[in-house]
């Protein structure tokens, strides 16, 4: 699972309607305006349903999305332990 990737698309075609901005990992998208606070409610539901997460409101702010990578990082960082990854046999 790419998750960058999958919140790029996301933010690109849901939330900016195909805009014509290249979406840079460090482009900051609250600062820029691409981001606003109603978008960003809509954002953390299409992030809990996709990657099966949840994300508490003190969780949401300014930091946390600020960038697409930031956003993945939180994502990535709430995302349970992959099975494969025990290092058991």
């Amino acid at each position: 699972m790419d998750v960058i990737s999958d919140i790029r698309e996301y933010v690109s075609k849901d939330l900016m309607n195909n805009g014509h901005v290249k979406l840079d990992e460090n482009l900051p998208l609250i600062e820029a305006g691409y981001l606003t606070s109603l978008q960003t409610v809509d954002l953390v539901l299409f992030l809990e349903q996709r990657f099966q997460i949840e994300i508490d409101p003190e969780e949401v702010n300014e930091d946390n999305f600020r960038s697409l990578a930031s956003i993945s990082s939180l994502v990535q960082h709430k995302m349970p332990p992959s099975n494969g990854s025990t290092g058991s046999p």
